[in-house]
C-alpha cells in the first residue's frame, strides 16, 4: 500500500507543468537612455532629518547664524527654574527660547537687576536633550565683574 502511494506521488511530480512556456520575444529590450544613478552607501547612512530635539536645536542654531565658539551678550532671566548651583537661564539674541549658561557661581548673579542682568556667554556648539542650547559664561561671577569695574 505504501509503495503504491509513493509510485503515484512520483508520477504526479514527474509530469510536466500545465503552465505555458515563455516564448522568446522578437522585439529588442528597451534600453534606458540615461543610466540610473546608484545611491552611495554613505548617503544611505546619513539621516535625512534630525532624530531628536538635540539635533534639531543644533541645526536651528546654525541656521540662525550661531557657530561653536561665538560670543554674545545675553540677558539673564529673572525667574530661574533651575536649581543647579552653576547654571543660569539666559535669553540670547536671535533665539526664541531661554538657553542654559554655565557660570562659576549662579547664586552670585541673584537678584537680577540692571546693569548686572547682562552676561557674556559663548556657545559650546551643543544642546541638551530637551533642545536648549548650552552656553558657557565668559564672566565668572558678578563679584569679579564688580572688582574689574573699579
Amino acid at each position: 500500500m505504501i509503495k503504491n502511494i509513493l509510485q503515484r506521488a512520483k508520477s504526479t511530480i514527474s509530469q510536466p507543468s500545465s503552465q505555458p512556456k515563455p516564448t522568446a520575444s522578437t522585439e529588442p529590450a528597451a534600453v534606458p537612455s540615461e543610466p540610473v544613478p546608484q545611491p552611495t552607501p554613505e548617503a544611505s547612512l546619513k539621516p535625512t532629518s534630525p532624530r531628536d530635539a538635540r539635533e534639531l536645536a543644533v541645526m536651528s542654531a546654525k541656521q540662525a547664524g550661531y557657530s561653536a565658539g561665538d560670543e554674545v551678550t545675553g540677558a539673564i532671566c529673572r525667574h530661574q527654574t533651575a536649581r543647579h548651583p552653576k547654571m543660569l537661564f539666559v535669553m540670547v539674541p536671535d533665539w526664541h527660547d531661554a538657553v542654559l549658561c554655565w557660570v562659576k557661581d549662579a547664586k552670585s548673579w541673584q537678584p537680577v537687576n540692571p546693569p548686572y542682568d547682562r552676561l557674556k556667554c559663548r556657545w559650546s556648539g551643543m544642546a541638551d536633550v530637551e533642545g536648549r542650547l548650552i552656553f558657557e559664561s565668559a564672566d565668572e561671577c558678578k563679584k569679579s565683574r564688580l572688582i574689574r569695574q573699579k
